[in-house]
């Protein structure tokens, strides 16, 4: 329908904007390392500069990288000057050493809380459900990702490649690496509010903090005779394994979040080309280099996508049970440092879904744009027409496997999702039975008192 000719190039539209000559590439430096500390002639449009998005993502791997959660980096080549990936076998190794061992508590954990009474403690399901997500679905999760190297690779080499066509911000690169790093830290800064969390409760006490966590190591195990050939060696395995769930359920939600804060810096960007077009000095973008800046960044979005789809969902999905029964809990009674730990959560998980909403809110007024005649009568018709098909039958966001998108919509089914969870969980804790119920001997009120005093924490 959208042909009246043939044309000479069975190229689509879409790859003929990609198309690039890769030696060509590695012989002409797009970067140089002064680049990176600043420096660049403001009157010269061909000089090399710094990708401002790519940082987003080259920080939090630097990070992810020395906290083994990710097998791979990325630093700077200087006879290409491009980044390029580096692993380590060393790194590997104590990734899943680590997570080895890790995920046998994270297991034993849900068995024991999957053997409690659900009438005597009602939200229990929800307890395990969030637990089980913020564990062993993300020890999962990391390792598969860990094979996604190649994917993400292929991210860099194309905002690297194709930024001085499209991408034109380059002045706050520095400014982008100490927002990322400041997050990491951020993330890191949970940890400690942990380990402050557990020795509050234990009234300031290295040898209450010790003992906790040798307990709860006694518990998970079951087997009291073999915890004690070495409780200590125990207890470091019971606060190793808290710790780095911790540090998986932030620096999961924080991947997202970069990935997030990177597609907004793009599709500002290309909103700016966009509105260049209408300069009141007279247009400095053609609306047909819109177009082409349109299908780059529509085939971005889709490699991010696919990179990040485990993640995205992780972030979507996987976070409702952990917020719809704990997010309330920075307005209660929980211990400070908890609801300390619980706001930094809040304070990037809703706005990530804030900003990736209005990023592609944002992406949307091409629409508006395309029907005005200053803009289209300047684009050849078969481009015009592949456009026009793409932006009616495509939404262009960030998604999981294409299964939801993030879009204003779709945030205020989470929302209504998370509202309705907390509302069911607030009823069930309503009917908890009372300590002096006749219904409970004491062996069950000693277990939910003591099963209620770890879930606080963790």
């Amino acid at each position: 329908m959208f042909r009246e000719r043939k044309i000479s190039s069975p190229k689509r539209f879409e790859e003929k904007v990609v198309d690039f000559d890769i030696k060509k590439l590695h012989g002409e430096r797009l970067f140089s390392v002064s680049d990176t500390f600043g420096g660049r002639d403001e009157d010269d449009d061909s000089a090399s500069f710094e990708n401002e998005a790519v940082q987003y993502w080259k920080i939090f791997f630097d990070f992810s990288f020395y906290t083994l959660l990710t097998p791979f980096r990325f630093s700077w080549d200087k006879t290409t000057g491009l980044y390029k990936m580096k692993r380590s076998a060393l790194q590997i190794f104590l990734q899943w050493a680590l997570y080895s061992c890790c995920t046998v508590y994270f297991l034993l954990r849900v068995q024991k809380m999957s053997e409690m009474d659900p009438i005597e403690n009602p939200s229990l399901y929800f307890q395990v459900a969030y637990y089980f997500f913020d564990t062993t679905f993300l020890v999962a999760l990391f390792l598969s990702f860990g094979r996604q190297a190649q994917k993400v690779m292929g991210v860099f080499r194309d905002l690297q490649t194709n930024n001085q066509k499209f991408y034109r911000d380059y002045r706050n690169a520095a400014k982008t690496r100490r927002i990322s790093a400041t997050i990491c830290m951020g993330c890191l800064g949970t940890l400690v509010l942990q380990i402050l969390e557990t020795f509050k409760d234990q009234d300031w006490s290295w040898t209450g903090f010790w003992g906790y966590w040798m307990d709860d190591a006694a518990w998970a195990f079951g087997a009291k005779p073999l915890t004690d050939i070495c409780p200590i060696c125990f207890g470091v395995l019971a606060i190793t394994g808290s710790l780095l769930e911790k540090l998986f359920n932030a620096f999961s939600d924080v991947l997202f979040t970069m990935t997030v804060l990177m597609w907004s810096n793009m599709v500002n960007s290309f909103y700016d080309a966009m509105q260049q077009t209408e300069a009141a000095g007279g247009a400095t973008v053609e609306p047909v280099d819109v177009l082409d800046h349109y299908a780059w960044l529509k085939l971005i979005t889709k490699r991010m996508n696919f990179a990040m789809s485990l993640i995205n969902g992780a972030f979507i999905a996987g976070n409702l049970p952990f917020y719809a029964t704990n997010v309330f809990e920075v307005f209660g009674d929980a211990n400070i440092f908890m609801r300390l730990r619980y706001m930094f959560y809040c304070s990037y998980w809703y706005p990530s879904l804030f900003i990736a909403a209005a990023a592609n809110a944002k992406f949307e007024h091409v629409k508006a744009w395309i029907c005005k005649e200053e803009n289209y009568s300047r684009v050849p018709d078969h481009k015009l027409r592949v456009f026009l098909h793409e932006i009616s039958y495509h939404t262009v966001g960030i998604s999981s496997f294409g299964i939801i998108t993030v879009t204003w919509h779709s945030v205020g089914s989470i929302i209504s999702i998370i509202m309705t969870y907390a509302l069911m969980k607030s009823q069930l804790n309503s009917v908890v039975p009372a300590e002096g119920d006749s219904t409970m001997n004491d062996t069950s009120i000693i277990l939910v008192q003591n099963y209620t005093a770890r879930s606080l924490l963790w």
